[in-house]
Parts: structure tokens; sequence; C-alpha cells
């Protein structure tokens, strides 16, 4: 499982939640970037980085580590 922030990682930013999903990718529904879900790293000739967050299952609970602030 894989948790990434809704926001694609170019310059003008926007939104992932109507990326498509293909494996373990997902693409930029405004730039078409490949990111890869386990790194959050747009894939080449691509340059970015979305930000990306631990998961967590315990009895069929999904939780999603969030960092201090």
């Amino acid at each position: 499982m894989f948790a990434l922030e809704n926001r694609t990682p170019h310059a003008k930013g926007g939104t992932l939640a109507e990326a498509i999903l293909s494996g373990h990718y997902i693409y930029c529904p405004i730039r078409d970037l490949k990111i890869c879900l386990e790194t959050g790293e747009a894939q080449a000739p691509d340059t970015g980085l979305a930000h990306t967050f631990e998961v967590r299952t315990t009895n069929d609970i999904v939780n999603v580590v969030l960092p201090r602030l």
C-alpha cells in the first residue's frame, strides 16, 4: 500500500486525485508525469518528487503516518 500527497511534483502544482493508476505508478492528469508510488519520483525524462507517507496496516485497519510539524 502507498500514500502520496495529493499534489503533483511539477512547479505549477495540481491535484493527483484524478491520476491514472497503472501498477506501481500513477500518471499526473495535468502533465502526464509518470510517478512511482513507492518513492514519489517522477520518471525520466521528467523530474520532481511527490511527497510520500508511511503506511501501516494493523488488523485490517490502514493508517497513514503523517510527519510532525
